[in-house]
């Protein structure tokens, strides 16, 4: 069945390589992570920010995984990328909350009315 399924949807499923710190090498990816993202409306930013509450992949005590966001601003606009990080510790905040978002790159707060405008308009992305 396993080989089965590995023929039908297995181009779904890339390797990747790991970095040292998780042991080198290549793993099959068995998951991906999907946040709707806009374009954050300060001219001066532009990047693709990610829409999303929490950075939490898993708070099982002894097994914490969250991802962290990494700025790279060398770029214009600046383009954020995540990296996976376990043990003791814990994410910053989400982008989302009540009042609105906040553009993980430059901190501009952001307003639903725009959110729903960008998505209205079909601007609105899916990030991973």
């Amino acid at each position: 069945m396993r080989d089965e399924a590995e023929k039908r949807i297995g181009h779904l499923y890339p390797k990747v390589r790991l970095p040292e710190e998780q042991g080198g090498g290549e793993a099959t990816v068995i998951a991906w992570l999907w946040a709707r993202t806009v374009r954050c409306p300060n001219p001066a930013c532009g990047a693709e920010m990610p829409l999303v509450r929490s950075f939490w992949l898993s708070k099982r005590k002894g097994n914490e995984a969250w991802v962290e966001p990494v700025v790279d601003r060398t770029q214009t606009p600046p383009v954020v990328r995540f990296v996976v990080r376990t043990g003791h510790g814990a994410p910053r905040e989400g982008t989302v909350n009540r009042r609105g978002a906040t553009c993980i790159c430059c901190g501009s707060p952001v307003t639903f009315p725009y959110i729903r405008g960008e998505g209205k308009a079909g601007r609105m992305a899916r990030g991973s």
